[in-house]
């Protein structure tokens, strides 16, 4: 019966974790003061729930598929939790069985609360084999049969993993809107659009979205990090770019790509030595990241490293680059890195 604590849960729900239309449609009901009714719960509904809960803790704090265990148990004594199978699916993907995560997701009803998230993920997973068709296709089905908010917003971020840029920025502008009719600001939502608009080479409009994003939530790592690192990239704001990155490191300093934003920073005003020191840590960070090993390379190589820094091409290429990157770094390889012209600030430039 405490309708203003409960309010203030989902507010901060929200404000942590994200949107979620099922808490916007309880908070409407609260706010008109609809009488909520809670659900009898059997007792094998009761045990379900008390095995999923610490099942979905540990699935956010491990990248092990041991959680599944939980998840298979509570369906076992309630099917009808839907929740688990998208987290058991989840677990599947962890443990390298795709197959067995679309089985669990397309046992998820269109009438469940997890179905947005289920289809999310099946598009995903037909992404993640290649399968661009079929994942346009489950994309579109999913948002004719329910254009959940939460769902657009999901399948923006496939479309950008597709490259499909406009598509992903129509999808996003969806959210925006339909977010500002009901009073709400998602800084995810404008950092994900200004990603998209990055990569689309509309500078001036996607920095306008990572302004507002940092308006809303001003010590977000990521935001931080892409709106300083793009800063210096082109000369600009380079002391406040500079600031931003450290406040990001400071919160995430175990993250590699955070690191290596700062190293590439220096790289790009040609300080080489500097770039150095913060590349090397970002590759220790994360060894297997193909852009990092990148870089270090570049690196070493301005740095007259040249050994090293063939080593670190090759070690990105064995580590799975992109063909885009693929293509450079076997060019690097067979001639060498063509000596960069070093960022000139904008007050500096004649």
């Amino acid at each position: 019966g405490n309708v203003g604590q409960a309010r203030g849960l989902i507010m901060a729900y929200e404000e942590e974790v994200g949107p979620s239309s099922l808490l916007s449609a309880l908070d409407r009901d609260l706010a008109r003061g609809k009488a909520i009714k809670s659900p009898r719960l059997s007792a094998r509904e009761g045990a379900a729930l008390a095995i999923y809960a610490p099942g979905a803790a540990l699935a956010h704090q491990t990248r092990s598929d041991l959680a599944g265990v939980y998840f298979t148990l509570a369906l076992a004594l309630d099917p009808e939790l839907h929740e688990a199978r998208v987290l058991l699916a989840e677990a599947f993907e962890r443990g390298g069985r795709p197959g067995s995560a679309r089985e669990a997701l397309r046992k998820v009803p269109r009438g469940s609360t997890a179905y947005a998230q289920a289809r999310a993920r099946m598009a995903w997973l037909a992404h993640d084999r290649d399968d661009e068709v079929r994942a346009r296709e489950i994309a579109e089905e999913a948002l004719a049969a329910n254009p959940d908010r939460n769902l657009v917003a999901q399948l923006g971020d496939l479309y950008k993993a597709l490259r499909d840029f406009e598509t992903a920025e129509t999808l996003f502008d969806r959210v925006v809107e339909e977010d500002a009719r009901v009073g709400r600001a998602d800084w995810r939502i404008f950092y994900a659009r200004g990603a998209v608009r990055h990569d689309q080479g509309r500078w001036e409009a996607a920095e306008q979205d990572f302004l507002r994003a940092l308006e809303i939530s001003p010590e977000e790592p990521d935001v931080l990090n892409f709106l300083g690192y793009s800063w210096v990239d082109r000369g600009e704001n380079l002391d406040e770019a500079f600031r931003m990155i450290q406040r990001a490191i400071a919160q995430r300093p175990d993250a590699g790509h955070i690191v290596d934003s700062l190293g590439w920073a220096y790289f790009r005003l040609g300080r080489y030595q500097e770039a150095i020191i913060h590349l090397e840590r970002a590759v220790e960070l994360e060894p297997d990241d193909p852009v990092l090993n990148d870089h270090l390379g570049d690196a070493y190589w301005m740095a007259n490293r040249r050994r090293e820094a063939r080593f670190q091409w090759d070690r990105a290429l064995s580590v799975g680059a992109e063909d885009a990157l693929a293509g450079r770094l076997r060019q690097k390889l067979d001639s060498g890195l063509q000596a960069p012209t070093p960022v000139v600030p904008v007050a500096d430039r004649p």
